[in-house]
């Protein structure tokens, strides 16, 4: 349990819990009897005892079986959730669009008790989130008739249907008198369903299926629209919309199921209307003791579907592959039976997938590693000036952008992207001196990072953002979740976004009601200022239009998956470099690079990225636009690895000319699966030869010293590095160390200013100007930023191009012509 009171106070009342929690990804059954005793005919109106059946889509079966509450006050407040029988299609059960509420709806009475649908008998609602706790506090009124759904978008927020009372919106904990109806024809409903923030609804009367105009209303006399293409024909019960292409947050596949045809039905969206493909009736089926079809949940994987449907006899799993381009029929997708209920003594009334199950990344949504071209894809870059991507550790990925944007003004972007699956990795909440309560001092992230890693054995710091939006004094203003301990309820005006991380190492975005569902499951978590993207769409929010032409440094983080999440770091306030960006196009760029969600952190003065070089040396990557460089503030967010898939740490690297040779000498500490060394040198820092190997020593946490002479060196200025090679084969590459020796034929090159800001001039003594040559450039690295020939202008005006997009350090110039090379680097301010 979380050691914060007010958190815990808030989700006391009426949670009914169970020891085990639920596994993600499997399926959730809501099961009417418990299939013991023989359930009463259907004829009746009297109620049974409900169960939640957890069942493992990879063979396991049965993990457990929940009751509900079959008693008044079995905690304070507590309702009873029983099923009636005399319904088909009552008790559907659904799924959050985020994954972490299940809605159940049934009656306020003890079992075997009758229950009437006109006037006497209440109803429950219930919310079950995924450390297998149930809310039965909210009543729903006694005219409801039968309860046939509900759902809700945030553990707060429900809305229910029944068959003879219209569709209602109430809130959590709410009792039963206070419902809102919202729309009251047609009267009968099946079913109610959110997709990207959108309210859709099936009914046995016409129009089948619709959606409501206003999103997710709460207040009465709504209006919906009825689904194009789609018939106003059957019995809908339940539906689930996939998305194919997620280039478009339309959905493109719809399937249905229709208890009064006994048939699974098939749609896809042409861009206008909706156009059948198919169904599939399972009448006279073999195995199936009945055929009405009910409740539907699925995904789909690499462009197939899988759906899991239930009639009141039998789980069944439907298979779609290649689902955008096919029409399913019987013959091609009948269904597998994969459980069935135990006939005459329970009965199948739901379906849906555990609570905690994350949003499924969709079949087209490629994994968003060249950033840029979506980007440019997108409008949101006009040139790209600069854009280089790195991953030197399993999981994390690094991208420097500089580009001109829309406008044509120069833009600098930094990504740096982690995959929470690979269980190497983790995100870590950072404070300064790594103290464990919100305010006291200030600090920059440098030193957070140093902090943070004196005190961690395990793990080390990559990389950082700074966090929290923060008080003219040290406290954060968002919420505050550091290794499980709440520091900070999210309860400052407008603070209410926030990002956590779940003990399963899963990342949620969310509000203040939101994250309550997960309170013992939090590990991590940090408040922000704005949602910039919602479940897909970019957020309709007043401040963010307003301010569309505000251009500032920005930080933020936003998610690709519940796994993949990217920072984003955006410099401004600096001419020549980046202006900036304003908060609807920072949004913007996390919709063109493939995000479900995003929040806006601290910005301005207080934006930085840093990131650990394979060398174990940080580095700032971004510009802060403060003079003095980083700022001290209240908190950030890190990605932390374990030490033991981090590279040996190279503490020094050097090569030395000695008389006809060349001394190579480096440190290392920290060796572990380290195989060998591999020196390499270059003359124009493209092309390598390798001139030695080195065995390492084996596993040691201590200094160990190398040596190696190359006895045959190149004649003027060459470069070294050093290849470090695991016993896995994985391999990283040393920093380049210059070597110049008066013999060879290499001459030096005139290169002036130097250091240069943003002008530069190369001359070669001797070198004509008409002169055709080949020429290189590269960064400490050896990372190539120019390649060409031509003549010495065209090497002039390709530098003078590219130098206000280069990073601070030393780079390196080899010209190649027809007598003579010439080498030389220069310092970039």
């Amino acid at each position: 349990m979380k050691k914060y009171l007010l958190f815990s106070a808030l989700i006391c009342v009426s949670f009914f819990s169970w020891a085990q929690a639920f596994k993600p990804d499997n399926l959730v059954l809501y099961q009417y009897g418990d299939g013991v005793n023989n359930l009463p005919a259907n004829t009746t109106s009297i109620v049974v005892p409900t169960f939640l059946i957890e069942y493992d889509l990879n063979g396991g079966g049965i993990v457990q079986t929940k009751a509900l509450p079959t008693a008044a006050n079995v905690i304070p407040g507590g309702r009873i959730l029983s099923g009636g029988v005399k319904f088909v299609g009552e008790g559907l059960i659904t799924l959050s669009p985020n994954g972490h509420f299940l809605t159940l709806i049934g009656h306020n009475r003890t079992p075997d008790g009758t229950t009437t649908f006109s006037g006497t008998t209440q109803r429950t609602i219930g919310i079950v989130t995924a450390d297998g706790a149930i809310n039965t506090g909210t009543g729903a009124k006694a005219n409801t008739f039968a309860p046939f759904c509900a759902v809700t978008d945030n553990g707060r927020n429900i809305w229910q249907t029944s068959n003879g009372s219209g569709l209602k919106y109430k809130t959590e904990n709410s009792p039963n008198t206070l419902d809102t109806t919202l729309l009251s024809a047609p009267a009968n409903y099946s079913s109610v369903y959110i997709f990207n923030d959108e309210l859709y609804f099936t009914s046995p009367e016409s129009p089948r299926i619709g959606k409501l105009v206003n999103g997710l209303p709460y207040k009465s006399n709504q209006t919906y629209s009825t689904l194009p293409g789609y018939p106003d024909a059957g019995s809908p019960t339940q539906l689930i919309f996939l998305d194919y292409d997620t280039s478009n947050p339309q959905p493109d596949l719809l399937y249905v199921t229709d208890y009064a045809t006994n048939s699974l039905q098939k749609w896809v969206f042409d861009g206008t209307n909706w156009i059948t493909k198919g169904s599939v009736n399972i009448s006279g089926l073999s195995g199936i003791a009945d055929y009405q079809l009910t409740g539907i949940t699925g995904k789909i994987i690499n462009g197939n579907v899988l759906l899991y449907c239930i009639t009141p006899s039998s789980l069944l799993k439907f298979t779609d592959n290649n689902a955008i381009s096919t029409t399913v029929s019987v013959a091609s997708n009948s269904p597998v039976i994969i459980k069935s209920a135990i006939s005459g003594k329970s009965s199948f009334a739901g379906i849906a997938f555990t609570p905690g199950t994350g949003v499924v990344d969709v079949s087209s949504n490629t994994d968003a590693n060249d950033f840029a071209t979506k980007m440019q894809s997108a409008g949101l870059i006009n040139s790209i000036i600069s854009n280089v991507t790195t991953s030197a550790y399993p999981g994390i990925q690094e991208t420097q952008l500089q580009y001109t944007n829309s406008a044509g003004n120069p833009t600098a972007a930094f990504f740096l992207k982690v995959d929470l699956s690979n269980p190497n990795n983790s995100l870590k909440y950072i404070t300064p001196e790594n103290r464990n309560t919100n305010g006291g001092t200030l600090a920059t992230v440098s030193a957070m990072i140093a902090s943070k890693n004196s005190t961690s054995t395990s793990q080390t710091v990559i990389g950082a953002i700074n966090g929290n939006y923060f008080t003219g004094g040290t406290t954060s203003l968002g919420l505050v979740v550091k290794d499980g301990n709440f520091l900070k309820d999210a309860t400052d005006g407008g603070f209410y976004p926030n990002l956590i991380i779940s003990q399963n190492s899963k990342a949620y975005v969310g509000d203040q009601f939101n994250y309550r569902a997960l309170s013992d499951s939090i590990v991590q978590g940090i408040g922000a200022r704005y949602f910039l993207m919602k479940k897909g769409k970019i957020t309709g929010d007043s401040y963010i239009e307003a301010q569309d032409g505000t251009l500032e440094p920005r930080t933020s983080v936003g998610l690709l998956s519940p796994t993949k999440l990217v920072f984003i770091v955006i410099d401004g306030r600096r001419t020549g470099w980046s202006g900036g960006s304003s908060i609807l196009n920072l949004a913007k760029i996390y919709k063109a690079i493939g995000a479900t969600d995003a929040l806006n952190l601290d910005g301005g003065g207080s934006s930085v990225l840093l990131y650990r070089e394979p060398s174990g040396i940080y580095s700032v990557r971004n510009k802060p636009s403060d003079a003095t460089g980083e700022r001290a503030v209240a908190d950030g967010l890190a990605i932390m690895v374990n030490n033991s898939v981090l590279p040996i740490k190279l503490t020094s690297f050097k090569a030395v000319p000695s008389g006809n040779y060349v001394n190579v000498n480096w440190v290392t500490e920290n060796e572990e699966n380290n195989n060998f060394f591999t020196i390499e040198r270059t003359l124009d820092g493209h092309n390598y030869e390798i001139v030695g190997k080195v065995n390492s020593v084996g596993n040691t946490k201590t200094s160990v010293n190398y040596d190696f002479v190359d006895d045959n060196p190149f004649g003027g200025t060459s470069y070294y590095r050093l290849k470090q090679t695991d016993f896995d084969g994985k391999y990283i590459y040393s920093e380049l160390v210059t070597v110049k020796r008066l013999s060879g034929a290499n001459s030096a090159l005139n290169i002036y200013p130097n250091p240069v800001n943003n002008q530069i001039i190369v001359k070669c003594d001797g070198l004509k100007e008409e002169s055709n040559v080949s020429f290189t450039a590269f960064n400490s690295t050896g990372q190539l930023i120019i390649n060409g020939n031509g003549r010495l202008e065209t090497l002039n005006q390709s530098l003078n191009k590219l130098l206000p997009a280069l990073k601070p350090g030393v780079y390196y110039i080899s010209v190649k012509g027809n007598i003579k090379n010439y080498t030389g680097q220069f310092i970039k301010n």
